[in-house]
């Protein structure tokens, strides 16, 4: 039958749309010319709606089909063959289609032509020739084609995964010079069990799919079989990613008895509407909706399966590129289930371009002895990996898969980016692999090496390949030679996680430290033995520098922790004791899962080596670490006395049985002969000393101590102590930390002691020394104070003892310098001005006494005395500041600065002073205490020439002296307790501590240097020398010592002691001079302290009672009295001391009462004889007050007794109290002349000198001939009637204590 020039539209048919063949003997058929277009076959029927277009059954005949020249538009089918489905004669088939034009064919199995082979024959020929034919499908007519397919049901569904098409079964088959191009939803070609296939020059390109494939090629190993494959283009193929959703119009369905015949006639009213245009675009929908909803993922693109020594395999000239098929399981291009051949060549493979691909899981091109689905891949199974590559040129190599000047280039996939081969031997030679990616395993080529099979890859490039593992090539359990033997080239391949060429098997072994990997260098190398070393250069860990590994004795490496001295904490030390397997390419080799690494040791102590054995580590086997990837020896322990590290070292010996070393043949294609395994990495450590918090146990390892059991250690390699709670918060391995009120000098100390002086001082916490002290303090038990601003919260001075004021606050400290500055020279003012008084009135006297013209004044200079007194005093009560009482700070620091000028004139000034030169603060403070003395002697001197220049005074040598002598007992011990401070020491936290200022160190060289030049000499010099020297002094002149000259120069020291007690001054200054030694030595001990004030002033105070020093018998009782509550105050300080320690309350307060009232009632009342003394000498300048408010106020005077008693003139009273004792003595006089022989004077005329005495003072000189008349009288008197009587002495003694009580009542 022929059909020329025909045009079909519109037609339909339940088996071919257009026609229907059936076919007798010779079976003709040509088709030529002709258009076909719109045809149908059945789609509402889902069995037999077959051929779209042409349906020939030729199964009873032969069949000879020629058809050409044609055109197929819009042909649709439901099940098989959207255009043509041929069922083929079981005997002679010769099939010929060309120069056709195929567009928009559709069926839901085989769009275009479908040529089963249902039955089995031997004689069966079938021939198939199919080319020059274009298939187009548009993706708008793929929807159209869906909206006339009603009932799409699940196996229909399913069919879409094998859905090309072109579908041959047997046969020879070829294709050539066509064109396949915008297929939607449709395989290109399927060829099963051809006996020849031959795919020449055919296109395929811009191809969408759901869940198919492109090609498929399945073979039957049993047939012989020819297989080419030359310039097939395969390009811009991508598959549906996404979804859609479900359409919200419903679908307008008939009833089923509409499609059966009825007696009763029912006229279909919907069939319009049935299949308008908008119902079947509503079906398309729902159609195409199910077919997303339930698609699969690609599984390949290009496939050709079941491959045998029968079969015969050339492809030459394949292109495939811009496939993008990221859902693909199992690569692009796959050849699978390949029989392994020794003796032919299956496949051979030349110039394919595989480019700007994206190939799924597996790798773009799949070549497996088996399914995809019994590859080993890297992540599924334990794998060892074996380095190898091939040398040049072996053309004559047979080998089961040859693959030649093939390009791939910007592949992608999960393995294998360009090529996967599994259990086949295979060859690759002129390749190029560029900048392929593989997510996973092998960036370029992937062999999955299986028994009994090889690879060679030689002339080959391998550039910017990447992967996680195996940046090129991933070889399980292979080895390929050097790329040098084998001429590839490996440039700028990366693996992420191990082996940017290769990943293959390790050869060797490294260690690897942190992050760093070791050198190392072979020891010994030959055909059966490998043994390399690691190389240490000398590096440096904090301070200190190694020549070899270092590692803890006795804890786990990993666990390891070093305590940093700066930092005072536990830094790990991050130390990793891996051993690394690397390839030839020494690059780390990974996922060695279930193989061995075996560890032995030996101490080699002064270069004596000794045997390998297994007790150095308690690690003597390791297992490959599956999460580190490496042999992990973190956790291990190693056994080696440190103190052996100072002539020896331990050198472990490590050995692994994933290390198979291979040897290859010498000869192309140098293969792989054999491995062998005996090889060796020995290391050379060494082991930590013991530091604080450790232990050393008796096998020589260090222990850290067990803190969860309050178990610590402060001194490296000491026993580990118990904390204790009294003393201690909470303990760590090598800390304290420390309840408030305790402290500890630095980090290595365990004596810890409480801050006795002022607890709260001591604020606790785990840093030692001055982070143990509150805001400000420094220094031992927290009791110095911040001068230098060493603790960074700024620079402060001693405010009261123990306590500190912020230099920045200088106006409490600048007013107590003012205050003291004052006090002091006003002191010095009254003293010097009392003094130089006295000795004029002194020496008046004298002269005056030795004429027996006038008594000694005892009360003269009685003023200056009782601040001496006072001074005295408060020098010896300041002692109670040293005691820890709590006594306001105020009271304390105005007790201590006028007892003690210089000291708080010291302290005052310390924010001053620190920053004026470079000495030490302890140095330089003492260097001013010197200084001071003579700032208050030229200060002295000045306001003393000032008032001599203005006619207020007259020049004295006695004032010089005077002040000189008055500043060195004045000042002198405070400057001796200052010097004393410096040269005792106080021990604690078994330290040596500087006495006067415990922030400094006493066993030092440069206090040494000052105790040498300048403590000591000055200590000497102001407690022995001067007053040795004045002591010699007064010694020399006991006998002169109411001469004016030795008066004038030493009177000071004396004036109101009588002749046998000179010296009581001296005796004072030694007496304050034990007592600050005492308080300076025992300055902790508040006791023994307290006890040996109280005998010194105990012994004084026997002495006061024995001397009775004083002239006037008042002075000596205040001394007394002052002595007795000094002694009293002493006791009292103690007893409170005693009773905070026990907390006895009962006792505290009461003697508190007690000891404030003592004092109180004293300095009152010495504070009121030093006012009415210097007001008594102010008398002659107060009258003339007195007499100028009576002139203007004459009444006021007599208005009460008060104010009579003040402004009376006290001069005028002492004229009338003197006018009526001489009445008196005339009286008297008069009495005795009356009465002679009753009285008898004692002393002749002859004992006073008829020479007139000379005074200096004028007004005394004019009284002298009257008083001297009058006792000439008296003796003459006397003589005659012998009385017995004393008129000088009674008189003046009369005088005086009728003047001394006028005095004293008066305010």
């Amino acid at each position: 039958m022929q059909l020329q020039n025909i045009s079909s539209e519109y037609s339909l048919g339940l088996q071919g749309g257009a026609f229907y063949f059936g076919t007798q003997s010779s079976g003709l058929i040509r088709i030529e010319n002709c258009v076909f277009n719109y045809s149908q076959a059945n789609l509402l029927m889902k069995d037999k709606s077959q051929g779209g277009t042409l349906f020939i059954d030729a199964s009873q005949s032969d069949l000879i089909l020629q058809i050409t020249n044609n055109s197929f538009t819009n042909s649709y089918s439901r099940n098989e063959g959207g255009t043509i489905f041929i069922e083929p004669s079981r005997n002679n088939n010769s099939i010929i289609i060309e120069n056709n034009i195929v567009e928009n064919v559709f069926s839901l199995q085989n769009a275009f032509l479908k040529l089963p082979v249902t039955f089995s024959s031997k004689s069966l020929i079938l021939i198939v020739t199919i080319s020059d034919i274009q298939i187009k499908n548009t993706y708008n007519g793929y929807l159209q084609y869906l909206g006339r397919i009603q009932n799409l049901n699940t196996q229909e569904i399913k069919h879409q995964t094998q859905n090309y098409l072109i579908s041959i079964e047997r046969g020879n088959i070829t294709l050539k010079y066509s064109t396949i191009f915008d297929i939607f939803d449709y395989g290109a070609i399927e060829i099963l069990e051809a006996n020849y296939l031959k795919l020449d020059d055919l296109v395929i390109q811009n191809i969408t799919i759901i869940s198919g494939s492109i090609l498929s090629l399945h073979f039957n190993k049993k047939y012989l079989t020819s297989i080419q494959i030359i310039n097939l283009k395969l390009k811009d193929i991508s598959e549906v990613i996404g979804d859609v959703s479900l359409p919200n119009q419903p679908i307008l369905a008939l009833q089923e008895l509409f499609y059966k015949c009825d007696l009763v006639p029912i006229y279909p009213t919907q069939l319009q509407t049935l299949y308008d245009e908008q119902q079947q675009f509503i079906i398309s929908l729902y159609n195409f909706y199910a077919l997303i909803k339930n698609k699969t993922n690609p599984s390949f693109i290009f496939e050709i399966d079941s491959i045998s020594q029968n079969h015969d395999i050339l492809i030459e000239n394949m292109n495939i590129q811009k496939i993008n098929c990221t859902n693909c399981q199992k690569g692009l291009l796959k050849f699978t289930n390949i029989d392994e051949q020794k003796t032919q060549n299956l496949i051979y493979l030349r110039g394919l371009n595989m480019k700007d691909n994206t190939c799924g899981i597996l790798s773009c091109f799949v070549i497996a002895a088996y399914s995809t689905n019994q590859i080993k891949l890297f992540t599924n199974s334990k794998l060892h990996r074996i380095l190898d590559q091939v040398t040049e040129e072996f053309d004559q190599k047979i080998s089961t898969i040859k693959i030649e000047q093939s390009l791939f280039s910007n592949n992608k996939a999960d393995f294998g980016g360009g090529i996967l081969i599994s259990g086949l031997s295979s060859i690759i030679s002129n390749c190029q692999f560029t900048n392929n990616i593989a997510s996973l395993i092998a960036g370029a080529v992937y062999f999955d090496h299986q028994y009994g099979t090889s690879l060679i890859v030689y002339d080959s490039v391998f550039a910017n390949n990447q992967a996680k593992v195996g940046g090129a090539l991933y070889l399980s359990e292979y080895q390929i030679n050097t790329p040098e033997k084998l001429n590839n080239v490996f440039q700028g391949n990366q693996a992420t996680y191990f082996g940017n060429n290769l990943a293959d098997s390790p050869t060797q072994l490294t260690l690897q430290i942190g992050e760093k990997i070791m050198q190392k260098e072979s020891l010994e190398n030959n055909s059966t033995n490998k043994t390399d070393i690691i190389v240490i250069k000398q590096y440096t860990i904090g301070s200190k520098q190694y020549d070899y590994i270092m590692l803890p004795s006795g804890q786990a490496i990993r666990e390891y922790q070093i305590f940093d001295e700066q930092t005072q904490q536990y830094i790990p030390y991050n130390f990793t004791f891996r051993i690394i397997p690397l390839n030839e390419e020494k690059n780390q080799i990974k996922a060695l899962d279930g193989s061995k690494c075996f560890i032995k040791g030996r101490q080699i102590i002064n270069k004596s080596e000794g045997e390998f054995y297994s007790n150095f580590t308690s690690i003597t086997e390791v297992q490959f670490n599956t999460t580190s990837q490496d042999y992990n020896l973190d956790q291990m322990i190693i056994t080696f006395d440190p103190d052996y590290s100072l002539y020896g070292y331990l050198q472990l010996e490590i050995n692994c049985d994933s290390i198979k070393i291979p040897i290859f043949s010498q000869q192309p294609p140098y293969q792989l002969q054999e491995y062998f395994t005996n090889y060796k990495l020995r290391v050379n450590l060494q082991t930590f000393s013991c530091q604080r918090g450790e232990y050393k146990t008796r096998q020589g390892t260090c222990k850290l101590c067990d803190s969860n059991s309050d178990q610590y250690n402060v001194k490296a390699g000491d026993q580990c102590q118990i904390k204790d709670s009294i003393k201690m918060q909470q303990v760590s391995s090598a800390r304290i930390m420390l309840r408030p009120e305790y402290w500890r000098p630095f980090e290595s100390s365990n004596k810890i002691e409480y801050c006795l002086n002022l607890p709260e001082n001591c604020i606790g916490g785990w840093n030692p020394g001055n982070d143990l002290c509150s805001e400000a303090h420094i220094g031992a038990l927290c009791e110095q104070c911040d001068m230098y601003n060493i603790r960074g919260q700024g620079s402060y001075s001693v405010s009261t003892p123990y306590k500190c004021g912020s230099c920045n606050d200088i106006g409490d400290n600048t007013l107590k310098v003012i205050l003291v500055s004052v006090w002091t020279m006003i002191s010095i003012l009254i003293s010097v001005k009392g003094t130089v008084e006295t000795v004029d009135k002194m020496v008046t006297q004298y002269q005056m006494q030795k004429f027996k013209v006038f008594q000694k004044d005892p009360k003269a200079g009685y003023g200056s005395v009782l601040i001496k007194v006072l001074t005295n005093y408060l020098q010896i009560i300041g002692a109670l500041a040293t005691f820890q009482l709590q006594i306001p700070s105020v009271l304390q620091s105005s007790v201590r600065s006028v007892g003690n000028p210089t000291e708080a004139m010291s302290f005052s000034l310390d924010c001053f002073l620190v920053n004026l030169v470079d000495i030490d603060i302890i140095y330089f403070r003492m260097i001013w205490a010197l200084i001071m003395p003579i700032i208050y002697m030229l200060s002295f001197l000045i306001i003393y020439a000032i008032t001599i220049i203005i006619n207020l005074a007259k020049p004295d040598k006695t004032a010089l002296t005077t002040t000189a002598i008055y500043l060195f007992t004045y000042l002198q011990p405070t400057l001796i307790g200052g010097f004393i401070s410096l040269l005792s020491f106080r021990q604690i936290s078994n330290l040596y501590w500087i006495q006067g200022n415990v922030s400094y160190r006493y066993d030092t060289e440069t206090h040494f240097n000052w105790i040498l030049t300048f403590i000591l000499p000055s200590t000497l010099f102001l407690a022995f020398i001067i007053p040795a020297y004045m002591f010699i002094s007064l010694y020399k002149q006991r006998h002169n010592l109411e001469k004016e000259s030795t008066r004038k120069n030493w009177g000071y020291l004396y004036n109101e002691y009588q002749a046998v007690a000179y010296f009581w001054e001296i005796v004072k200054v030694l007496e304050k001079g034990f007592i600050i030694i005492f308080l300076t030595f025992y300055e902790d001990l508040i006791i023994i302290k307290g006890a040996l004030v109280f005998i010194i002033v105990f012994i004084y105070q026997l002495l006061t009672r024995t001397y009775r020093p004083y002239k006037l018998p008042f002075l000596n009782l205040v001394d007394e009295f002052s002595t007795l509550i000094c002694g009293s105050s002493i006791v009292i300080g103690m007893t409170i001391y005693q009773s905070y320690l026990s907390d006895n309350q009962e006792i505290i307060w009461p003697f508190y009462i007690l000891l404030i009232t003592f004092n109180s009632v004293f300095i009152i009342i010495i504070l009121w004889e030093i006012v009415l003394a210097q007001l008594d000498d102010q008398q002659e300048n107060l009258d003339k007050v007195r007499d100028l408010i009576n002139k203007k106020f004459p009444n006021l005077q007599n208005s009460n007794w008060i104010l009579k008693r003040l402004l009376t003139n006290r001069g005028q009273q002492q004229k009338r109290i003197r006018r009526r004792f001489q009445m008196i003595r005339r009286y008297l006089i008069k009495l005795v002349r009356n009465n002679p022989g009753i009285y008898q004077l004692p002393t002749p005329i002859h004992s006073y000198p008829d020479k007139p005495v000379m005074f200096e003072n004028q007004e005394k000189q004019q009284l002298l001939p009257n008083h001297q008349q009058d006792i000439k009288d008296n003796t003459q008197m006397v003589q005659k009637r012998g009385t017995k009587i004393f008129p000088v002495d009674q008189d003046q003694k009369t005088y005086e204590s009728i003047r001394y009580d006028d005095k004293r009542q008066s305010p």
